[in-house]
């Protein structure tokens, strides 16, 4: 995973969160906005954030505490590459259904998926 610094966190995303006292308390949630405090210490308001107790560090299993704020002291941020995998993996699929539906049709402009 790779670390990101509280001002470079994107409102609408969703990021994974560690506790700095804790390597086993990881959280994951959508950030909704940053906040600035003083020198480099920054609040981060987060809607949606459940507890992540898999080991494997994969999906939501735990508790769900809905919305709160983490201070960029206590936590760390990483950002979450499955759901642009995800996002790429369907696309692949979409492309794959499409080619074969033309192949199917011999319709090459036949789209399926857009």
């Amino acid at each position: 995973m790779k670390y990101i610094h509280a001002t470079e966190l994107i409102p609408g995303e969703k990021y994974y969160i560690k506790s700095n006292s804790d390597e086993k308390s990881r959280q994951i949630a959508l950030c909704k906005q940053v906040r600035h405090i003083n020198d480099d210490k920054y609040y981060v308001d987060f809607s949606d954030i459940s507890e992540i107790k898999k080991e494997n560090g994969y999906g939501n299993s735990g508790l769900h505490y809905g919305e709160g704020c983490r201070h960029s002291s206590w936590f760390t941020f990483y950002k979450v590459h499955s759901i642009e995998y995800n996002k790429k993996i369907d696309n692949l699929y979409k492309n794959a259904i499409n080619t074969y539906l033309q192949q199917i049709t011999g319709d090459c402009n036949f789209i399926w998926y857009t």
